[in-house]
């Protein structure tokens, strides 16, 4: 399944994934995009069902039966056969575990603890250290056929996290955050008991290059780079724009930034298309959002959404090609964008980069999961995830031991992608400095994204990558973008403006210094 980004445990027989969820909350969609995302990585085929409403139909083709329990709730006894009945592996998350008499039988607590760290039990270096994790407290003693396979602690207090029993499990908490969720992203591969994984994989995204970045600075970017060796990614935005001062401008006008773009792409860098403008209202490019209104912190409602992201979509997209830079994925700017708007991106792209926002309710609620994955709920697109952070331009020193601790984190996970984004203002010093700690993993494999299939469709080119070779379809003979040729307009009627004012000044010298000369004579 998409060529080797994400592994099944048999491809021609893929997990079937039925998930029974229970929820007093009206929307359940952050809830559904954490778990999504961790799952995504295993199978492309995952249902949804509100327990109130499940039959014993819905789960005759499952593999893999979830129960989700979001808030205590009495669930029915027809419910209740269903869900026991299963003769598959079932995992039960969260609330109303006290219920599963005939699938558990340990007992139940009232009470919640909140984490300070989670380990897998002999396992020295499977230890992360959480904030206040809430879980759900349980006693079990093991015995033949009862396992703890995760464990949580506060203090001296060590509980039960993740108990298997017979071919049932039950992990003690909702919160599936990172990276408190990656012991149990990591277990997932024992659920589906895959055998083939992938290499330990780690990438580097150059970020906020635009029209306005220095070529000089960007050069120094690409020489370290080409020296080591390494693929990565370029996250391009082709306008600048600042509508506080009217100042705009294109990609083309800066012509020696457009030629470093192009050999670093023919030397193995991958563009990927970072918004329009990277901006919106009257922020400047790099500094504002651009698929988000971050003041009232709410999708984009005074507009249709749908037709400005299709615009600006296009507009990215045909503004690339123009410059022979040929973009393979996206990346929402700021990461923050509305899940209308997630699904005019899968319209376009089959790939996003970096993380997934999870809800409307606030843009700051993102996460992405620690290795790739694909995402049901966004049409299967593909997500190559953003986990380890980057360079913070006042603060490099404590960002460079956080990217360590994150870095720590995913060689927990197998298959753990170690993805982080690099800004050129900071040179090439700061550069070699974060490479130096990727490059210190063990067993590292720096990811290209071109040695996998992707695809940017618009009605203007179709773009298509698979082991290494770009394919371009023309669809629109139209290599000249039209703000270009708006521009290439503008600038023609202000120099005949200027050259009829230039005429007219020249004529009127003349005449002054004819007259002149009569009057002395």
């Amino acid at each position: 399944m998409f060529d080797g980004l994400v592994v099944v445990a048999d491809p021609s027989n893929e997990p079937q994934i039925v998930i029974v969820y229970s929820t007093d909350s009206e929307s359940i969609t952050k809830e559904k995009n954490l778990l999504a995302l961790l799952l995504g990585h295993f199978t492309s085929d995952i249902t949804w069902i509100n327990s109130n409403y499940l039959k014993e139909t819905d789960t005759a083709e499952a593999t893999h039966l979830f129960y989700y329990g979001l808030s205590k709730k009495q669930l029915s006894k027809k419910t209740m056969n269903i869900l026991e009945s299963f003769s598959g592996p079932f995992i039960h998350l969260g609330h109303n575990v006290e219920q599963m008499n005939d699938t558990f039988s340990f007992d139940t607590i009232n009470e919640l603890m909140y984490a300070s760290s989670i380990a897998v039990p002999n396992q020295i270096n499977k230890k992360i250290v959480v904030e206040d994790m809430p879980v759900l407290l349980i006693e079990t003693e093991e015995d033949l056929q009862k396992e703890v396979l995760i464990t949580a602690k506060k203090g001296e207090r060590t509980v039960p996290l993740l108990v298997k029993e017979k071919n049932a499990y039950y992990y003690a908490t909702t919160y599936l955050f990172p990276p408190t969720s990656y012991l149990f992203a990591d277990f997932l591969h024992e659920l589906f008991d895959t055998t083939t994984h992938l290499r330990r994989q780690v990438l580097i995204r150059i970020e906020d290059i635009h029209p306005r970045t220095d070529a000089a600075r960007l050069e120094e970017i690409a020489d370290v780079l080409d020296e080591r060796n390494i693929p990565y990614l370029l996250s391009v935005t082709p306008m600048f724009k600042n509508p506080k001062t009217g100042d705009e401008f294109f990609l083309w006008e800066n012509q020696a930034l457009v030629n470093v773009l192009q050999e670093m792409q023919e030397n193995g860098a991958s563009i990927v298309l970072h918004g329009y403008t990277d901006q919106f209202k009257q922020s400047p490019t790099g500094t504002g959002f651009e698929f988000w209104d971050k003041d009232r912190n709410k999708p984009i409602s005074f507009l249709n959404e749908k037709k400005y992201i299709t615009e600006r979509i296009e507009k990215g997209v045909q503004a690339l090609v123009d410059n022979e830079l040929y973009p393979l994925a996206f990346e929402v700017p700021h990461y923050a964008i509305s899940q209308q708007g997630y699904q005019v991106l899968t319209e376009y792209f089959s790939t996003i980069v970096g993380q997934i926002q999870l809800t409307d309710d606030d843009w700051r609620m993102m996460s992405a999961s620690p290795y790739i994955t694909a995402l049901p709920t966004l049409n299967g697109m593909v997500l190559i995830p953003e986990t380890a952070g980057y360079i913070i331009y006042d603060k490099p020193l404590q960002s460079i031991q956080d990217v360590r601790e994150k870095i720590k984190h995913i060689q927990i996970v197998r298959d753990g992608f170690v993805g982080v984004f690099f800004h050129p203002f900071m040179g090439g010093d700061w550069l070699n400095t974060l490479l130096d700690e990727l490059d210190s993993m063990e067993q590292v494999y720096w990811f290209d994204l071109k040695k996998q299939k992707h695809v940017v469709s618009t009605d203007f080119v179709h773009i298509e990558t698979n082991k290494g070779n770009i394919k371009v379809n023309h669809i629109k003979n139209s290599l000249k973008p039209i703000h270009q040729e708006a521009t290439d307009v503008g600038k023609s009627n202000h120099y005949v403006i200027g050259l009829l004012i230039g005429v007219g000044l020249m004529i009127s010298i003349i005449l002054f210094s004819i007259v002149r000369f009569r009057h002395s004579h």
